[in-house]
């Protein structure tokens, strides 16, 4: 494959077909980036890549073929998760849980060893999830493996080098996406905002945005919460 001579930054996001990945994908191209969403569906073309993030190879195959292609991976971005179980943690099933922790904290240290075997990918993005203090609710094993995701990438951000900083996300209640199976009216009534409005997916998409481009407020690895991003640094 040859490489492309540009200067446009490549993302690559993980989980680029979902609720947050395809708005990030999009909010990415009206900046000017080259946006590559991969996922497990067999696509393979200027803007899609068939990968499974909770496979060591799988990454490194995707990352190499874009950087062989564009000469550089400036940033990389997690927004990938399995389906919810509508169940307490305690019912959840075992390929469940296998399936979350393969995804999120696995699958948070390849994009990380990935990034470190290059010299380009300057921000990793994981997104995680304000549900990790919800471990009561019926969401099977999603709250507490996002827990030990965002613990896991507060450590990396005290031993990655300086020239890559790690930063999550932590959205509360989305409407879409792995809340698509609850009624309409559940994911509005959740989904209000203080000022009247509804939370989606756009905004978080503009603060990862933001942070890969080096925006003043995102200036070292940090932990956002919210729909707004309050920031707490690492």
């Amino acid at each position: 494959m040859n490489t492309i001579s540009n200067t446009a930054p490549v993302v690559i996001i993980f989980g680029g077909e979902g609720y947050i990945g395809s708005a990030a994908a999009s909010i990415f191209e009206q900046s000017g980036w080259i946006a590559i969403k991969a996922s497990r569906k067999v696509l393979h073309n200027d803007t899609h890549i068939a990968a499974d993030i909770g496979d060591s190879a799988s990454v490194t195959i995707a990352f190499n073929t874009i950087l062989q292609k564009y000469g550089h991976v400036d940033a990389i971005v997690h927004a990938a998760s399995p389906a919810l179980e509508r169940v307490p943690f305690i019912s959840s099933g075992a390929d469940s849980f296998q399936a979350h922790i393969q995804t999120a904290v696995l699958g948070t240290m390849h994009i990380v060893h990935t990034a470190l075997a290059s010299n380009t990918v300057k921000n990793i993005v994981v997104i995680t999830s304000q549900a990790t203090d919800a471990t009561s609710s019926k969401m099977g094993a999603y709250p507490w493996v996002k827990k030990m995701q965002r613990e896991l990438c507060s450590s990396l951000a005290r031993m990655l080098p300086e020239r890559i900083r790690i930063h999550t996300i932590a959205p509360g209640f989305l409407p879409g996406g792995l809340n698509n199976d609850l009624p309409k009216s559940v994911q509005h009534t959740f989904a209000a905002q203080k000022d009247g409005s509804i939370a989606d997916a756009t905004v978080i998409a503009r603060t990862i945005v933001d942070i890969c481009e080096h925006k003043p407020q995102y200036a070292s690895s940090g932990d956002i919460d919210g729909e707004t991003s309050m920031m707490t640094p690492f």
